[in-house]
């Protein structure tokens, strides 16, 4: 699966987006991309972050925050306060 996360002020904000999409058609208006790549989901539902990069954003992943954030997201977690940037920078 590939995902974006982009920075909207102190809020971090994953994105999951299907295969047959790439990375720079995902646009949150106002929001950097700070890091995208690709992720799995183990046998066991643990989110495994791969080290292959954005060709189309020209931009990689960040493992360990991007991973936290997925696992957020995936999670069902909607408290917003959890994606401040406080809890990974």
């Amino acid at each position: 699966m590939k995902y974006v996360i982009f920075k909207f002020a102190s809020l971090y904000i994953p994105v999951i987006v299907p295969e047959c999409c790439t990375h720079s058609q995902i646009n949150i208006k106002g929001a950097k991309p700070v890091s995208a790549g690709f992720f799995k989901i183990t046998n066991l539902g643990f989110v495994f972050v791969l080290e292959t990069s954005s060709e189309s954003l020209k931009i990689g992943p960040n493992p360990w925050r991007d991973k936290k954030l997925l696992e957020l997201l995936l999670s069902g977690n909607k408290d917003t306060s959890s994606y401040l940037t406080y809890n990974f920078d």
